[in-house]
């Protein structure tokens, strides 16, 4: 089934990319005769991480305001479905809630890199499923900010620095100083269940330098667990998602850049794009080298980057935060 729709003019790309985001004058431009992803009733289908289903039926429901033709199906799956099915070309992108760096499979099978935008931050509501993360520690704990080098001594074995084992090594004096420190999260590999099987590439391998956990660390499959073992132990110290907190426990600040300024991961900290431990909700791209992009991806990605595809998202309904002018230039850059 042939299906027509509008989509912007774009200007060229080195490398074959021809994406450009900010075009005015239209043309008309059909859907892949080939696409994978359309199916037998002309629907397009879209397969991305559960998490993301709420954010992409906005988006879609926007997209289909101005190009009636176009139907689309949501099909949820884990992050490594959606990133198989846009690998064998059956959804036009990979909505998921993580960085995507790519496997041998998809270099093998797609032959070029893994092509990822941003779309939001993550959120504070207590209902999104994508949160930015914090270090925590019990209520009684006088530390109040640390820096993200701390943070990496304190849960894991850094190359070529110290791992802490007391919190006077990060600066606490008096009675506190003595106190050992018994960090605790979720598992730091895939390899072990939990509710959130990217924290462990997240936190240790992108975060801290891909190593390992100090021998003292504790695992535990939910977020709910760690902030009890938190909120228990007068030296504990965690890593959570933001939207977790519960009494029994306090924020630490986190130091960002050469001049220490302390984010608490507020809302505005967040949006600023400054706090250490946020997170992203993405689009992964399935870019062919030496051909354009496909044109329907193109005009989506142009709409999710637009004043009126930033407002859809950050008007789903849990709270997902949108890119600052910085960030979304950024991203618009990447077409150019």
């Amino acid at each position: 089934m042939r299906m027509v729709i509008r989509k912007t003019r774009i200007a060229g790309l080195a490398g074959g990319l021809l994406l450009c985001l900010a075009a005015n004058a239209q043309d008309t431009l059909t859907l892949r005769k080939d696409a994978g992803y359309v199916l037998p009733d002309g629907t397009v289908r879209i397969v991305g991480a559960a998490s993301l289903q709420g954010v992409i039926g906005k988006l879609d429901a926007l997209f289909t305001q101005s190009h009636p033709g176009i139907r689309f199906s949501y099909q949820s799956a884990d992050n490594n479905g959606a990133i198989a099915a846009l690998i064998f070309d059956t959804s036009p992108f990979a909505p998921i809630g993580t960085v995507y760096s790519g496997s041998i499979a998809y270099s093998d099978i797609v032959k070029s890199a893994p092509f990822s935008i941003r779309i939001a931050h993550g959120s504070l509501s207590p209902r999104a499923k994508v949160s930015p993360l914090a270090v925590i520690v019990n209520a009684s704990n006088p530390v109040e900010h640390l820096s993200m080098a701390d943070v990496s001594s304190l849960f894991s074995k850094p190359q070529r620095a110290r791992v802490f084992s007391t919190w006077g090594q990060v600066g606490l004096t008096g009675e506190s100083a003595n106190i050992l420190v018994e960090p605790a999260g979720l598992p730091w590999s895939d390899h072990y269940a939990s509710e959130d099987r990217e924290f462990g590439d997240d936190v240790f391998f992108r975060r801290f330098g891909a190593v390992a956990p100090v021998d003292n660390y504790r695992m535990f499959k939910t977020y709910a667990e760690v902030v009890a073992f938190v909120s228990e132990r007068p030296g504990a110290v965690g890593i959570v998602e933001l939207n977790r907190l519960t009494p029994g426990i306090k924020v630490v600040g986190l130091l960002d850049g050469p001049f220490g300024v302390t984010r608490t991961g507020t809302a505005a900290d967040i949006a600023s794009g400054h706090y250490p431990l946020d997170r992203y909700l993405y689009l992964q791209l399935r870019v062919l080298n030496g051909k354009p992009l496909d044109p329907l991806v193109r005009e989506y990605v142009r709409m999710v980057l637009s004043p009126e595809g930033q407002s859809a998202i950050a008007s789903e309904g849990e709270e997902y935060i949108p890119l600052n002018p910085t960030e979304l230039a950024e991203e618009q850059g990447k077409f150019q």
